[in-house]
Protein backbone atom coordinates (compact mmCIF):
# COMPACT_ATOMS: atom_id res chain seq x y z
CA UNK A 1 0.00 0.00 0.00
CA UNK A 2 1.54 4.06 -0.75
CA UNK A 3 2.07 4.86 2.62
CA UNK A 4 -0.48 7.56 3.87
CA UNK A 5 2.47 10.26 3.88
CA UNK A 6 1.78 9.76 0.30
CA UNK A 7 -1.84 11.10 0.02
CA UNK A 8 -1.21 14.94 -0.90
CA UNK A 9 1.09 13.00 -3.80
CA UNK A 10 -1.66 10.57 -4.64
CA UNK A 11 -4.72 12.98 -4.82
CA UNK A 12 -2.44 15.70 -6.86
CA UNK A 13 -2.13 13.11 -9.31
CA UNK A 14 -5.54 12.40 -9.88
CA UNK A 15 -6.51 15.84 -9.69
CA UNK A 16 -3.99 16.44 -12.46
CA UNK A 17 -4.97 13.87 -14.78
CA UNK A 18 -8.47 14.46 -14.17
CA UNK A 19 -7.86 18.30 -15.15
CA UNK A 20 -6.19 16.73 -17.96
CA UNK A 21 -8.98 14.95 -19.15
CA UNK A 22 -11.68 17.44 -18.63
CA UNK A 23 -9.68 19.80 -21.12
CA UNK A 24 -9.43 17.23 -23.59
CA UNK A 25 -13.19 16.28 -23.36
CA UNK A 26 -13.98 19.86 -23.38
CA UNK A 27 -11.85 20.81 -26.54
CA UNK A 28 -11.68 17.53 -28.49
CA UNK A 29 -14.79 16.31 -27.53
CA UNK A 30 -17.42 19.09 -27.74
CA UNK A 31 -18.44 18.82 -24.30
CA UNK A 32 -19.89 21.64 -21.79
CA UNK A 33 -17.02 22.20 -18.99
CA UNK A 34 -19.35 20.72 -16.45
CA UNK A 35 -20.34 17.68 -17.94
CA UNK A 36 -16.45 17.50 -19.13
CA UNK A 37 -15.64 17.69 -15.51
CA UNK A 38 -17.87 15.23 -14.56
CA UNK A 39 -17.11 12.56 -17.17
CA UNK A 40 -12.89 13.08 -16.18
CA UNK A 41 -13.80 12.90 -12.54
CA UNK A 42 -16.12 9.66 -12.72
CA UNK A 43 -13.42 7.72 -14.97
CA UNK A 44 -10.38 9.16 -12.99
CA UNK A 45 -12.61 7.33 -10.12
CA UNK A 46 -13.50 4.01 -12.54
CA UNK A 47 -9.32 3.39 -13.44
CA UNK A 48 -7.98 4.37 -9.96
CA UNK A 49 -10.35 1.70 -8.45
CA UNK A 50 -9.47 -0.96 -11.20
CA UNK A 51 -5.64 0.26 -10.89
CA UNK A 52 -6.00 -0.50 -7.23
CA UNK A 53 -7.93 -3.71 -7.96
CA UNK A 54 -4.97 -5.14 -10.50
CA UNK A 55 -2.16 -4.04 -7.62
CA UNK A 56 -4.11 -5.98 -4.85
CA UNK A 57 -3.90 -9.67 -7.17
CA UNK A 58 -0.58 -8.24 -7.72
CA UNK A 59 0.75 -7.80 -4.18
CA UNK A 60 2.05 -4.45 -5.70
CA UNK A 61 1.73 -1.19 -4.26
CA UNK A 62 -1.80 -0.03 -3.35
CA UNK A 63 -4.07 3.26 -3.09
CA UNK A 64 -4.76 4.16 0.61
CA UNK A 65 -8.39 3.47 1.14
CA UNK A 66 -9.27 6.79 2.05
CA UNK A 67 -7.41 8.00 -1.47
CA UNK A 68 -10.59 6.23 -2.95
CA UNK A 69 -13.09 7.61 -0.54
CA UNK A 70 -12.05 10.82 -1.81
CA UNK A 71 -11.97 10.95 -5.18
CA UNK A 72 -15.52 9.02 -4.72
CA UNK A 73 -16.53 12.28 -2.60
CA UNK A 74 -15.55 14.20 -5.22
CA UNK A 75 -17.84 13.58 -7.70
CA UNK A 76 -16.92 10.41 -8.69
CA UNK A 77 -19.06 8.35 -6.90
CA UNK A 78 -20.91 6.81 -10.21
CA UNK A 79 -17.08 5.57 -11.42
CA UNK A 80 -16.52 4.14 -8.28
CA UNK A 81 -19.95 2.47 -7.95
CA UNK A 82 -19.61 1.01 -11.39
CA UNK A 83 -15.79 -0.03 -10.60
CA UNK A 84 -16.77 -1.71 -7.64
CA UNK A 85 -19.26 -4.10 -9.40
CA UNK A 86 -17.54 -4.36 -12.36
CA UNK A 87 -14.04 -5.47 -10.79
CA UNK A 88 -15.53 -6.84 -7.44
CA UNK A 89 -13.24 -4.84 -5.48
CA UNK A 90 -14.05 -3.03 -2.11
CA UNK A 91 -17.40 -4.32 -2.11
CA UNK A 92 -17.18 -6.21 1.14
CA UNK A 93 -15.73 -2.91 3.15
CA UNK A 94 -18.67 -1.25 5.16
CA UNK A 95 -17.29 1.95 4.10
CA UNK A 96 -17.36 1.38 0.48
CA UNK A 97 -20.64 -0.73 0.02
CA UNK A 98 -22.44 1.85 2.29
CA UNK A 99 -20.59 5.06 1.69
CA UNK A 100 -20.26 5.53 -1.90
CA UNK A 101 -23.96 4.27 -3.17
CA UNK A 102 -24.72 6.85 -0.46
CA UNK A 103 -22.30 9.47 -1.77
CA UNK A 104 -23.59 9.02 -4.94
CA UNK A 105 -27.33 9.70 -3.55
CA UNK A 106 -25.79 13.10 -2.33
CA UNK A 107 -24.26 13.76 -5.61
CA UNK A 108 -27.27 13.36 -7.71
CA UNK A 109 -29.24 15.21 -5.32
CA UNK A 110 -26.72 18.55 -5.48
CA UNK A 111 -26.57 18.16 -9.51
CA UNK A 112 -30.35 18.23 -9.70
CA UNK A 113 -30.59 21.23 -7.75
Amino acid sequence: MVPLRHLGRVLALYAALVAGAALLLVRAGGLEPEIGLLAALNLGTFTAFLWDKRAAKRAASRLPEVALLTMAAAMGALGALLAMHLARHKTAKVAFRWGVPALLVVQLVLLAA
